[in-house]
């Protein structure tokens, strides 16, 4: 999709930044390009979003198995009907 934004961008000059393009939001943009506002159409912010720390996961040569070294514990997930069968059989 960054392909078609940018070609509408070097096309008429407007920015969308929300997907799907259409030919409303475009109209929209050209709105306020010629009002003399920024001539966008999408969020006026991203949404913070509070990411848990990276796993580090140390390579061979520094002694790691193949386990993060910073996990946190989680609740074990409920295995589905299906899963329990296979195991029993």
């Amino acid at each position: 999709m960054p392909a078609v934004a940018n070609a509408v961008y070097d096309a008429v000059g407007v920015r969308i930044d929300e997907v799907p393009i259409t030919p409303e939001k475009i109209m929209k943009a050209l709105a306020e390009k010629k009002a003399g506002r920024e001539p966008r159409f999408g969020p006026s912010h991203f949404p913070r979003v509070d990411w848990p720390e990276a796993l580090r996961v140390p390579p061979p040569w520094e002694g790691g198995d193949g386990h993060a070294v910073n996990d946190v514990p989680r609740p074990a997930k409920p295995k589905d009907e299906k899963e329990k069968l296979v195991l029993r059989s």
